[in-house]
Parts: structure tokens; sequence; C-alpha cells
């Protein structure tokens, strides 16, 4: 018998863990197929596992694995966040390991749930990219139960405007927000015309790209001369990282991110963050689903793209104290899309590599009058995990570090110094004067139209 994992039916294993049960749809190809057993287990420990018998079918099959009060959750867990462990698929002659991450809610979930966890665990069943649904789990006695439905079919008929399907999707009346899949909500328009950025042609963006490059050798050349290290980062828009939830097709990511990481494949400078996220086992959790910003496990997947790259550093991330709150994002616009929350995790603490790093201290802040351009803050952090001092030049995803769902949070818990200036440009004069160790300039796929001077 061959197995094969075609998708898990929760793209993040550590969402389906929180939610005190793990599902995965696999495909079994074989002619004899018959009283054949697949077995579900956790890291070989024979107890928990259970059995499933297996038809002659091509079709998916899906299996579902429950965490009852029984067993001791402590070891369960210790046992699916082993590295050299996991969930293990097996038949008499093949078998599939899916290692699971350390869910971030994990011990409290699995013990109790709360009309806020319950409310949790439907936003993230919303999120499924499944067509016609049944799901259920069972959790500490409690059954719960979810049915969803939607249509994923596009149009393709050459009379109609190819952008827009069948039954035209809700887009807000100032044109901002568009209606996605499964509760998620997408940028559309907005200030930077974004849905006319993915139907771009890919000659229209070659002087842009080279406009890019020219940019980025200058911003190399600049920060090479004050003796630091130069990284370019591009945070791509969340369509471009989720687009089966977009409610019509679209080639992702715009043609000018394409082409710009193209261009820049292989450089030691840029980080091609799309690349990592498209590619990260908790893709569909790194954007709120009423915002364009990202959600606290996004920022720290993104974190620890940055470190990895820039300090060839890999961390691992343990939430030890957090809350939830109800959220309601920036692309909950005015009507109908004005009752669009959701609840969210903040982190108050967390462990990165073994170590709890503290709150950092501010020890400069600046607040421009009607502008974010030129907001500046400056941290130190006595348990930071590196050390090094780091000057950023960055916007909304850094942000002023006030909650676990912005950059600068982590940042200025994982450097020694921190410095964030919300700029589109380098600042020459800020890097001669705070002489960092690194230097990071940031951007997001919308914005790359507009190519800053320097």
């Amino acid at each position: 018998m061959k197995l094969s994992l075609e998708h898990a039916v929760i793209d993040n294993i550590e969402e389906s863990a929180i939610c005190g049960w793990l599902e995965i749809s696999h495909t079994v190809e074989s002619t004899n197929a018959f009283d054949e057993f697949l077995h579900l287990s956790l890291g070989g420990q024979d107890r928990f596992y259970t059995s499933f018998n297996v038809s002659k079918t091509n079709s998916p099959i899906i299996f579902r694995f429950d965490i009852h009060t029984c067993l001791n959750i402590d070891e369960i867990l210790s046992i699916i966040t082993d590295a050299k462990q996991g969930l293990k698929l097996s038949t008499a002659s093949s078998s599939i390991i899916a290692k699971v991450w350390k869910p971030i809610q994990a011990i409290a979930m699995l013990r109790s749930l709360t009309d806020a966890e319950s409310r949790r665990l439907e936003t993230l069943l919303r999120k499924l990219p499944k067509g016609n649904s049944y799901l259920s789990f069972s959790l500490n006695g409690r059954s719960n139960e979810f049915t969803f439905s939607h249509s994923s079919s596009l149009v393709s008929a050459a009379s109609q405007d190819p952008r827009l399907p069948i039954e035209t999707p809700f887009i807000s009346d100032d044109n901002i927000a568009i209606k996605g899949i499964n509760g998620h909500l997408f940028l559309y328009r907005g200030s930077n015309d974004l849905i006319e950025q993915y139907h771009a042609s890919d000659d229209s963006v070659v002087e842009l790209v080279n406009k890019w490059q020219t940019l980025f050798k200058c911003r190399e050349s600049v920060v090479a001369s004050s003796g630091c290290l130069y990284c370019q980062a591009i945070i791509p828009e969340k369509s471009s990282v989720l687009p089966e939830y977009y409610p019509f097709g679209v080639t992702t990511p715009t043609p000018l991110l394409r082409r710009l990481n193209h261009a820049t494949l292989g450089s030691h400078f840029y980080i091609d963050i799309y690349k990592s996220l498209k590619e990260s086992p908790f893709r569909s959790s790194i954007y709120a689903l009423s915002d364009t910003h990202l959600t606290s496990l996004g920022a720290s997947v993104i974190a620890s793209i940055l470190l990895d790259k820039i300090c060839q550093t890999q961390i691992q991330i343990e939430p030890i104290d957090f809350i939830e709150k109800d959220f309601k994002g920036d692309l909950s616009r005015p009507g109908s899309l004005s009752e669009y929350s959701e609840l969210l995790t903040f982190y108050k603490t967390v462990r990165v590599n073994d170590k709890v790093l503290d709150a950092p201290v501010l020890i400069d802040s600046v607040d421009p009058v009607n502008s974010h351009i030129g907001i500046r803050r400056h941290w130190t952090c006595r348990t930071s995990l590196l050390d090094s001092k780091i000057l950023i030049f960055g916007n909304s995803f850094f942000e002023r570090g006030g909650t676990s769902r912005t950059l600068a949070w982590w940042f200025s818990r994982l450097f020694r110094e921190c410095i964030f200036v919300w700029s589109p440009e380098l600042d020459r004069i800020e890097v001669e004067h705070y002489k960092p160790d690194i230097v990071i300039c940031q951007t997001v796929e919308r914005f790359l139209p507009s190519v800053p001077l320097i």
C-alpha cells in the first residue's frame, strides 16, 4: 500500500492540537486495500493510537484522533513536541511522520473550554479551505460541531471580466475591503489600488524592478560604509500568501514582487519572506482575519525568518503568558463589514530557545504631530537573546511595539538594543548616529510601485 499525504485538513497542525484533536486527510493508493488497517499513533506510543479500516479507494480518507481527559495531557504534549517524533500514520508497508509544533494554548484549552475559547475555535475552523464540510471534535467530555460550505468555483467565461466570479463578491463602499472565503477580509483597492497591481503585466514592472535593485545597491553601500550589516525585507500582502481564500482568482504574488524576488535570488542581503511564508506550516494563521496585518503567531514566524537570515540563528518560541481579546481589524469597514471581529491571542511573556525574555526598557520615543513618518522608539533589553544593536526603518508591520502582533515587540526583546524609525527611506544620519551592528529596511508589497529616494 502506498500512502501519500495529500493535505492537512487544518493547515496548521498546532491549531488542531489546540482544539484537542488531530485530523489529517490523505490518499490511499492501492489495488489490494481490503482489510488493511491504518494506524494513527503519537510518537510510536502504543497506548495512544487508533485504527481505521481502509477500503479500496483513491479518494481522500479522513480520520481523527480525540484526546480525552483519561490521558495524561502533559505526557501527550511532550511526545508530540519531541523534535524526533510526531504523528505516525502507518500500515504494514509504509508510514508517514507528521511533526507537530507545540501549541500556543494547548494546555489551557485541553483542560477546559471556556466560551471565549469556543469562539476562538470557531474562528480557526472557519479558516479551513474546504468545500461542503462537516467537522466535529471532542474535548474533555464536551462535543461541538460546525458545518459550513462555500463554492470555490471561478469564472472562466471569455464574455465576463476574468477578475469577477458569477456572483460578484461584496466590496466595501470605499473599495478598500473585499469579503473573502471562510471569514477572511482582504484589501481590495485602497490608496495603492492593490487589485490592479495583481493584474499588471510583467513588462510594465521592469523599470520599477530596476529602480528597486539600484536602490538596494545604494543602501548596501551606505550601510557598509558605516561598518554595518544591511538587510532588506518586503512583507507580502495577505492575498498573496492566502490566494485560496480570495473570492476570485488572482495570480500571486504581484508581478512586481515576483520579478523582484527573482532578480534578487541568492542575494546575501535580501530576505524572500514571501517564499518562506508560502512554505510555512502556519500559513493560514499568519494574518488576522479582519486585518491586513499579522497575528501574534504571524509576527513570531516573520521574526524567526528574519533572524535566520540576518544572524543565522534559529529560534524556538514558547508563549508562557498570554491573553485573548476580541479584535476588529482595519478591514472591518462601516456597513456590512463592521460586524467582522475575531478573538486574537496577545503574548505577554515568551520563552525563546529556553530563555525567558523580559519586557524591554523604552529609553527614547518620538511621536510627530499628524504623521506616522518619523515615529521613533528606542529600547534596551537585559535578557535579550542576541548581544547586538539593530536599527530598523519600516512601517506599521513593526509599529511601536505595543503588542506581540508587531515585529518591533519581538525585535525589542530579541536584541540587546533596538531602534525603530517609521520611514520608507534609509536615513544616513540615523545610521551614523546610532552606529548599529545591523540595519533593516522593510516595506510591504502594496507600496512597491513607489520607490524611495534612498
